[in-house]
């Protein structure tokens, strides 16, 4: 008989237990393996889910102030329209430089989007588990460009029709009497300046067109509200989802 086969039938019972903790070895091994790379995975989650937080709490603060900032803008600009619909509605020059100040004072949302980018861009996007999450974080871009149109347009009809107008007919060096920076900088003030000696010029103005331009300059930063109003959800709805999967 072959010895080694009688060596097999005589000892197959040892052989059979070598062979299965070789096997079992090897399988827990892996096990391992795959524990501490899960183990390693969960806490570089955790450190990009604590950055998607302070991104999009930085995100929160600024948009909610871009939405006060127009709103403001649309009642200026509802103001203005009423004040010009009264007689002699030139009279008040004061207020009327205060109006076209807080007309200029629009905000535009410039998102901040380091985070994000570099979790999609860097192929980390995997290691968020929660699919919810994952969805919205590779939607939110999409959502910026929606928005990116409406301030468009609105800066093309301020820039191009609603400030030769004022060029034209109002004093708008007065404006550093009512600019208020404070929502973008805590320090910065405008400095302290003599009221301009020189009169606004509406002899010419047509009434009809101007309070058509300011109607649309109205409608524009009503867009860019509504816009931003939905970047607040979306944002709130993600923050909401971040700090639902952080341990």
């Amino acid at each position: 008989m072959n010895p080694i086969i009688d060596a097999l039938r005589k000892n197959w019972a040892r052989y059979v237990l070598e062979a299965m903790v070789i096997t079992f070895s090897i399988i827990g091994a892996f096990m391992l393996d795959n524990w501490k790379e899960e183990k390693q995975h969960r806490k570089e989650e955790q450190v990009i889910l604590l950055g998607l937080k302070d991104e999009f709490l930085e995100n929160l603060h600024d948009v909610d102030r871009n939405i006060k900032l127009n709103e403001g803008v649309i009642n200026a600009t509802y103001e203005l329209i009423n004040l010009i619909r009264i007689e002699n509605w030139f009279e008040d020059q004061d207020r009327i430089d205060s109006l076209i100040a807080s007309i200029y004072m629009f905000g535009t949302f410039d998102a901040h989007t380091g985070v994000t980018d570099e979790l999609i861009s860097g192929g980390k996007l995997s290691l968020i588990k929660d699919e919810k999450l994952k969805k919205h974080l590779t939607g939110w871009s999409g959502m910026l460009k929606d928005s990116q149109e409406d301030y468009e347009i609105r800066i093309q009809l301020y820039s191009f029709i609603l400030i030769p107008e004022f060029l034209n007919h109002f004093t708008l060096a007065n404006g550093d009497m009512y600019l208020d920076f404070s929502n973008w900088s805590d320090n910065y003030k405008v400095g302290s300046r003599e009221k301009s000696p020189l009169k606004q010029n509406v002899s010419d103005l047509n009434l009809l067109r101007f309070e058509n331009i300011l109607w649309v300059h109205k409608m524009n930063n009503d867009f860019v509200t509504l816009n931003e109003q939905n970047l607040k959800e979306y944002i709130e709805t993600t923050i909401e989802l971040i700090e639902s999967n952080i341990n």
